[in-house]
């Protein structure tokens, strides 16, 4: 099955700049607080690393793309601003705290694939079990 590949909106592509990659893993963003609206994961990442977007909060919105199968330990943890988070069925793992403190993130969908999830992964974020 072919995949159809989204193009990017003006503000992903300028997100696009803030990332520090290594290999197919997202390091983390080289100015935060310059890391404002939405933020598509580059295609061809495999794992976001530990604390990779900590403390984003200009974050709003992340697409994670299939391929993905980690999402670190504080991942995501304290993006005050996040509302909305896409998590493809590649992911297996979702690190302790990876979500936690996103205060604006109402809900989350986890989809069947992901078969181990940290300590307060999501705290005080609600689930839905895909």
């Amino acid at each position: 099955m072919q995949q159809t590949k989204i193009p990017l909106t003006d503000e992903e592509q300028a997100n696009m700049q803030f990332l520090e990659i290594e290999g197919d893993m997202v390091m983390g963003a080289t100015n935060p607080r310059r890391l404002i609206g939405s933020l598509a994961v580059p295609n061809g990442t495999t794992e976001i690393g530990k604390f990779a977007f900590s403390f984003c909060s200009g974050l709003t919105r992340v697409t994670i793309p299939a391929g993905v199968t980690l999402i670190d330990r504080e991942a995501f943890s304290a993006c005050t601003s996040l509302t909305s988070v896409t998590i493809p069925r590649t992911v297996t793992v979702i690190g302790s705290a990876a979500f936690t403190c996103c205060f604006d993130l109402p809900a989350i969908v986890i989809p069947d694939s992901v078969i181990e999830i940290g300590p307060f992964a999501f705290s005080p974020v609600g689930i839905l079990k895909q």
